[in-house]
């Protein structure tokens, strides 16, 4: 699979909770060529800090407008220089990398939390003709916007906060282990 090294563009970029932010960045050549599971590496400046570009998995693309999107929690000095940047600012972009996910099952369950939800929101808007659960899990109810993050490309949602305050209380291996059971699925992706 080819990888490309491109001069991109920020086209958007919004809040999806305190600290979580999409940002959506113009890369014909990346936009043309990524499948669900891989990931690129941004650079957001020219200068020598920081020193690595940082990865982060493709959360979508769009090939007519040449754009994918990325989710990306902040966290440390790379991060907090993205949040910085705004519509048309240049970031430089390598890839798409890495192996994509098999999609040729019928009854999938992607089973995430956190930011490591972005590659399966990829996953469950390109699956073809197939059965996708999801299975969200959150600290807290600010956290579940992944739930409208994935709406229109879902037959079912499953949510689950550590504090309750949405959805089932606790940790997502206890719904998780129902689901399982239950659900006839032929094949489970977890991220997160």
């Amino acid at each position: 699979m080819t990888k490309f090294l491109e001069d991109g563009r920020v086209v958007g970029q919004r809040s999806l909770s305190h600290d979580i932010r999409i940002m959506e960045i113009w890369s014909p050549q990346v936009a043309a060529s990524a499948e669900p599971g891989q990931f690129v590496t941004v650079k957001s400046n020219d200068l020598s800090v920081p020193l690595l570009r940082r990865p982060f998995g493709v959360s979508g693309v769009n090939r007519d407008k040449g754009t994918f999107l990325l989710i990306y929690r902040i966290v440390g000095e790379a991060t907090q220089l993205l949040d910085q940047l705004r519509k048309a600012d240049s970031i430089s972009v390598m890839g798409p990398l890495g192996r994509g996910f098999d999609r040729s099952h019928h009854k999938v369950l992607l089973v995430g939390g956190g930011v490591g939800l972005a590659p399966l929101r990829f996953l469950a808007e390109d699956y073809p003709q197939a059965d996708v659960d999801v299975l969200i899990g959150a600290r807290t109810a600010e956290e579940l916007f992944w739930t409208d993050l994935f709406r229109d490309k879902t037959v079912h949602q499953f949510e689950t906060t550590e504090d309750g305050s949405r959805g089932t209380k606790g940790l997502i291996t206890a719904p998780l282990g129902q689901l399982l059971d239950e659900g006839g699925y032929d094949c489970v992706y977890v991220c997160g």
